[in-house]
């Protein structure tokens, strides 16, 4: 019924122009996907040097659960 030298050919092919595609190689006709972009987010974030990191008091004064001895 099919040719699987055939099916395999069209496969490939198919992957090529996707991978071709999906690079921007056939942006010049027009051809390229959509890029997405936040760039009013990067202005938002945070200085990652301005981070600190707190101990939780609470947390280490409650106990934590006994072993159970069988």
């Amino acid at each position: 019924m099919f040719d699987r030298r055939g099916v395999v050919l069209l496969l490939l092919c198919a992957n090529l122009l996707f991978w071709a595609w999906s690079s921007g190689w056939m942006a010049g006709w027009g051809w390229a996907p959509s890029t997405e972009s936040e760039p009013e987010r990067l202005n938002q974030q945070v200085a990652p040097y301005k981070l600190q990191l707190q101990k939780d008091n609470a947390a280490a004064d409650t106990p934590g659960p006994s072993p159970s001895k069988p």
